[in-house]
């Protein structure tokens, strides 16, 4: 199975090559699946043009559940807690800024965090490991759909040891 959310650019590019499949096909695919969200490869192709070579090399990528989501009556500040395929918690947190709409998120990059921030329940967790690539990008994801949803837009990113991520 080839996950995109899981490649190096230029990884997914040399798989691509070898298939036969334009650079110009990647990058929609790429759009397909982190721009749109779109985790079903059976409609790769036949709503995004998505080439046959691509899409029969994958199954519905994996997903993260989103389990509660709760809001701070006291700074605003949304957690979304996601269990992954092992079982195991993270938190997604949406940070609303002083521009009206505008939300920064807290990614998860780990499960458990030593950075001990007090707004967040993962830096509590004991259980430690890295998150895989595609974890860190559906919290994205995931989070960007949930602040649409609510008429409001992600402006930015930090992962959970309070280093900044690049705007995605």
């Amino acid at each position: 199975m080839i996950d995109p959310r899981d490649q190096s650019p230029e990884a997914l590019l040399t798989v691509a090559r070898t298939l036969g499949v334009s650079d110009l096909a990647v990058r929609r695919w790429l759009s397909t699946v982190i721009g749109r969200g779109e985790h079903d490869p059976r409609v790769w192709g036949r709503d995004h043009g998505v080439p046959k070579a691509l899409s029969e090399r994958a199954v519905a990528l994996p997903r993260l559940v989103l389990e509660r989501s709760v809001v701070s009556e006291v700074d605003g500040f949304q957690k979304l807690l996601f269990r992954t395929l092992d079982g195991l918690s993270v938190e997604t947190v949406l940070i609303p800024l002083h521009k009206p709409g505008a939300v920064s998120l807290c990614l998860s990059s780990q499960v458990g965090c030593a950075m001990g921030c007090v707004f967040c329940a993962t830096a509590r967790m004991s259980d430690r490991r890295n998150l895989a690539t595609w974890e860190i990008l559906d919290q994205w994801g995931q989070a960007r759909d949930v602040a649409r949803s609510q008429g409001r837009r992600v402006t930015g990113a930090l992962h959970g040891h309070g280093g900044a991520v690049p705007e995605l």
